[in-house]
Parts: C-alpha cells; sequence; structure tokens
C-alpha cells in the first residue's frame, strides 16, 4: 500500500474520532421522584461508547451524542415516576399445646412372712385408696393436666417501595455495671445503670413488579445471654421471597413437638408438648 494512501486513512481516522467527540455534549439532568443512585445503573447500559454517566445533589450527568441524549430523557420519563406507597403487615401466630399425665398404683402391705412397698407419692389428681385397721394400703392416683395458649399479633408500617422498614418489639432491660476508681490511694467503687435494647424484628424492603412484589428481608433476633446477663445474643439472617400485593407470603416458622414418656414401679408418666408458629407478610399498595 502506498504511503499517500496510508496518511489518507490515518487522517479520515483522526477526523472521525474528533467529529465523535465533538459532537458529545454534557446534559444536567435532575431527578424528580427517584434517588440518582438508582437511576445510574439503569442509564449507564444505554450510553454510547466514550459517554460517561454520573450523578450529584440528585441530578444525572450525562456525557453523550444529542441522540443518545434524547434515548436517555425518554428512558427517564418511564422510570423517573413517583415511588408506590405500600403498607406492609407482619403477622406472628404462636401456637403452643402442653399435656402432663400421670397415673400410679401404689401398695403398702405388710406382714409377718410379706412386705410389699411400691410407694406414690405425688398427690396431684384423683386419688382412690383403701387402708384397713393394719395400716396396709391400696392406692390409685390418676392425673392429667392440659394447657393451651395462641397469640397472634399484626404490625404495620408504612414506606415508599424500593425502601427499607424496619418493624420490630422488644424492651429496655436495665443491667448493672460496676466501674473501679483509684484516687488519691483510695478505691472507689460506681454502680452504674445501662439500659440495652433488647429487641427482635425486621428489615424489609419492596421491590414492585406490576402486581407481583419481591421482599428483601432481614430479621433480627435478640435476647439476652442466660449464662451472662450482661451479654445479648444476636442472630441476623437475609433472604428474599416472592408473592403478589394483597396476599400474605410466608417467610417461615416452626413446627416441632416432643414426647416424653417415664414408667416404674407401677407409676407411669406421659408429656406432650407442641409448638407452632408462623411469620407472614403482607404489602399492599396505598392510593
Amino acid at each position: 500500500m502506498k504511503a499517500s494512501t496510508l496518511i489518507i486513512l490515518f487522517l479520515l481516522v483522526i477526523s472521525t474520532s474528533l467529529s465523535i467527540a465533538e459532537s458529545m455534549k454534557i446534559e444536567i439532568i435532575p431527578m424528580k421522584n427517584r434517588m440518582v443512585e438508582e437511576v445510574i445503573p439503569i442509564i449507564k447500559p444505554l450510553v454510547v461508547k466514550g459517554g460517561t454517566v454520573t450523578g450529584m445533589n440528585n441530578q444525572l450527568i450525562v456525557k453523550t451524542t444529542p441522540s443518545n441524549i434524547q434515548l436517555i430523557k425518554s428512558i427517564l420519563i418511564q422510570i423517573d415516576n413517583a415511588p408506590r406507597k405500600l403498607l406492609i403487615s407482619v403477622t406472628r401466630n404462636n401456637n403452643n399445646k402442653f399435656s402432663n399425665e400421670e397415673g400410679g398404683f401404689s401398695i403398702k402391705y405388710d406382714s409377718k412372712n410379706i412386705n410389699i412397698t411400691s410407694p406414690d407419692t405425688g398427690e396431684k389428681g384423683i386419688i382412690v385408696q383403701n387402708k384397713n385397721d393394719d395400716g396396709d394400703v391400696i392406692r390409685y392416683r390418676k392425673s392429667h393436666e392440659e394447657t393451651e395458649t395462641r397469640e397472634n399479633n399484626i404490625f404495620y408500617v408504612n414506606t415508599l417501595e424500593g425502601n427499607p422498614a424496619f418493624i420490630n418489639t422488644g424492651q429496655l432491660i436495665p443491667i448493672r455495671n460496676q466501674t473501679t476508681v483509684v484516687t488519691s490511694g483510695a478505691v472507689v467503687v460506681q454502680d452504674n445503670i445501662e439500659h440495652r435494647n433488647v429487641s427482635s424484628g425486621f428489615y424489609i424492603t419492596p421491590k414492585l413488579r406490576g402486581n407481583n412484589v419481591v421482599l428483601t428481608v432481614s430479621p433480627r433476633f435478640a435476647q439476652l445471654n442466660q449464662n451472662e446477663k450482661n451479654v445479648i445474643n444476636v442472630q441476623n439472617i437475609d433472604t428474599t421471597v416472592h408473592g403478589k400485593l394483597g396476599e400474605w407470603i410466608s417467610l417461615g416458622g416452626i413446627d416441632q413437638s416432643l414426647r416424653a414418656s417415664d414408667k416404674r414401679n407401677l407409676i407411669n408418666k406421659k408429656q406432650y408438648n407442641e409448638e407452632k408458629s408462623s411469620i407472614l407478610i403482607k404489602v399492599d399498595e396505598i392510593k
């Protein structure tokens, strides 16, 4: 290839690059409803090669070609709309059952050649016994107790689409602390009472896709340590669930039962404990 041809091609490339660079302009587009941090990830892939998009003071700063700016503005008209107002409801259902059954058969018989003793010292329940003049006793005892507790709590919070909301329950626990201060050779012990927040709840971030909702849920559980009273145990979990507006969405729950029995010396004991709990979330649009 001749040198003159190479020079012409080189000049054409430079000329084209300069024309593209010259044709780019900077446009500042204020956001009306959405945060600029939400919009940049959506707009960035649409900017032509060589262009840029940044944000400041909730304004979108775009450097690109005029035609590309028009495309971006048409997209912003569709996405820069007011976030929908939502009402989030969280319900927690607890159902606990406990039953305890005891039965005892006791005998006390004493003669010159035979001695039988099978004691049942329990006092609960129905007791039937027979005692003769010699002190011999036949005793039967039967007891049964059963308890059931139901709890259904509903919590509400208003939020905007895409913004996190926090629902929690708990209490302030007074915790005693001691501080030792040494002054002028004397030791002074000061008692202080500090109130710590022991609460459990949920961070919920709703995102809508038409009538479908995607929930990012971060439960937080806190409770006092049973062995060390000054320590608070905290657990955090992150999960994502899907559902429809206006419908209850199951987040999870507990379903467990325990059976225990003890048989010895004509005494029979049975225990049954059942625990069921569930957490449901519902999102409604406020119009």
